[in-house]
């Protein structure tokens, strides 16, 4: 999950750059450093399922090291399912009541409408939306400062002055004592991701 929302796959035991993913059989275009797929670019209520494969097979694109997700949007001819569906309901970060002036509460909603207009031809629309309240506080400490060369950056961890640094060969400074972070950071983050999805399909 990233800012609460489903977004990386891992399968068998492996992280999600060794996931490949597809949509409707077919290679797309991401952000990621590899071929994985964020998928909350894909609302749900778009989407009629997902096809994992954990073995390379001659008619899948190859890539997939742990695996292969193939994510499948509607087909129109294949539905049997009511014409029209509505979706609708809030969401509410449990991080909100820690920031101040910041309101917890986003929503989710959606339309669906798929028509056969023959035996042989079919269409479908849909839309959602999406307002995810995503702020959270945050505390972090950077490394310490044990091993830096002398002369670039002094003797920074030997706070009490009792412990001099130690001239390595290559002119590297190890410093004797009192390791401490080079510093730290607190923040509020009072985030907020909107989504808008439309998706149409036209089978014939």
């Amino acid at each position: 999950r990233d800012r609460g929302n489903e977004s990386q796959v891992a399968s068998r035991g492996l992280g999600p750059r060794f996931v490949f993913g597809l949509v409707n059989g077919r290679e797309v275009a991401s952000s990621e450093p590899s071929q994985n797929v964020r998928y909350e670019s894909y609302p749900s209520e778009i989407l009629a399922g997902a096809q994992v494969y954990k073995t390379q097979d001659a008619s899948l694109i190859p890539g997939g090291i742990a695996a292969t997700i193939d994510i499948r949007t509607q087909s129109p001819l294949d539905y049997e399912g009511p014409s029209l569906q509505l979706r609708a309901g809030p969401s509410y970060n449990t991080e909100a009541d820690k920031l101040p002036h910041y309101d917890g509460i986003g929503y989710r909603g959606s339309a669906a409408y798929i028509t056969h207009l023959s035996d042989n031809f079919a269409i479908a629309l849909s839309a959602s939306v999406q307002q995810e309240k995503n702020g959270y506080p945050n505390l972090s400490f950077w490394t310490e400062n044990t091993n830096q060369p002398d002369t670039l950056w002094g003797d920074p961890a030997n706070l009490d002055g009792n412990h001099p640094t130690v001239i390595l060969p290559g002119n590297i400074g190890l410093t004797g004592g009192n390791p401490a972070p080079w510093g730290g950071q607190t923040e509020i983050k009072n985030l907020q991701q909107d989504r808008y999805g439309l998706a149409g399909a036209a089978e014939w």
